[in-house]
């Protein structure tokens, strides 16, 4: 068994209880397909059995020489008993459900000697410059022992980096960074609006900053800070296709909401509608008007979603929440 293995089957220690509640904002959104290849680590070239195989769930990889982790379902179910290194959801660092789906990748943020793991993937088109994008992945503090820490976060490169050692990445900026994350129950909601300057086509996540200006905290743990990752995405919020006085003219009620939405501001026109999740999956169908002016949502799964409803004459694009 690995030295990393040894580590943290020491750390283990496992879950009585499992919630999930993502921290999120309730704003609306102009939908837009997820630019991030495999965001919720679901394809697989190879089922993982240990740790450092992170390049199975292609096309996410390692910038660096660190050896970021690669969690999956696909050899479950678990067993508590022999603690599979990278079984979902009980595997050596605790007990944690994958965001969506069955995978999830890992990472050292803080590590002694400035360690550092990062994980790197390629968007399936350029960004385009003036163009702002919701920009955001989802974290969870493993129950391991591991120390809470902040500053870890999300950048863009033009082309795919690659160091030659474990090192803090050099040159490079983050555009988004976490406070402090002491969540080892929830996966937290990390997220901002972001203005492109149309030469991104590589995301990595990650701490760029070294251990001097790292702000972590030993009240969740100790030695070293890990954190697993879930549903990474970049989805434009910006169109230049949709009348923005317009849209803000519909409005979405009630929001959240758990059986049915209400629409005010419908012009008369009938429209064609479609409710999406942020990965562009359509959940349903069909048409409204100003005499018909509610949708039930009552089978729709708790989370956020997307409506788009279409005229020959107007767009209007929401985001709502299904309790």
């Amino acid at each position: 068994m690995s030295p990393k293995v040894i580590w943290r089957f020491i750390q283990f220690k496992m879950k009585k209880s499992f919630i999930i509640i993502a921290q999120i904002s309730i704003t609306s959104l102009s939908f837009s397909q997820n630019l991030v290849q495999n965001s919720s680590f679901e394809s697989y070239t190879n089922c993982p059995t240990t740790v450092s195989e992170l390049s199975y769930a292609y096309p996410w990889e390692s910038p660096s020489q660190g050896t970021p982790d690669f969690y999956h379902a696909c050899n479950g179910p678990c067993d508590s008993t022999y603690l599979d290194p990278v079984c979902v959801p009980i595997n050596i660092n605790g007990y944690q459900q994958a965001k969506t789906g069955s995978g999830y990748a890992g990472i050292f943020v803080y590590e002694y000697n400035n360690y550092r793991e990062y994980i790197q993937c390629p968007l399936s088109s350029t960004l385009v410059a003036g163009e702002v994008y919701e920009i955001g992945f989802y974290a969870s503090l493993p129950e391991a022992n591991f120390m809470c820490s902040a500053e870890f976060g999300m950048a863009f490169q033009n082309s795919p980096t690659l160091q030659s050692n474990y090192l803090p990445l050099a040159g490079i900026v983050p555009v988004l960074q976490t406070s402090l994350i002491s969540d080892t129950v929830n996966w937290v909601h990390v997220t901002i609006d972001y203005t492109a300057n149309g030469t991104e086509n590589y995301t990595i996540i990650g701490n760029f900053s070294d251990n001097t200006n790292t702000v972590t905290s030993v009240s969740c743990g100790n030695y070293s800070s890990y954190y697993f990752i879930d549903d990474v995405y970049v989805i434009l919020k910006s169109t230049s296709g949709i009348d923005a006085s317009d849209n803000l003219m519909l409005k979405v009620y009630p929001n959240p909401s758990s059986d049915k939405l209400f629409f005010g501001g419908l012009s008369n026109q009938t429209f064609g509608f479609s409710i999406l999740d942020s990965f562009g999956k359509v959940y349903k169908s069909g048409e409204v008007n100003q005499n018909d002016d509610s949708i039930d949502i009552s089978e729709l799964h708790p989370g956020i979603f997307f409506i788009e409803l279409i005229s020959a004459q107007s767009q209007y694009i929401k985001k709502f929440i299904k309790n």
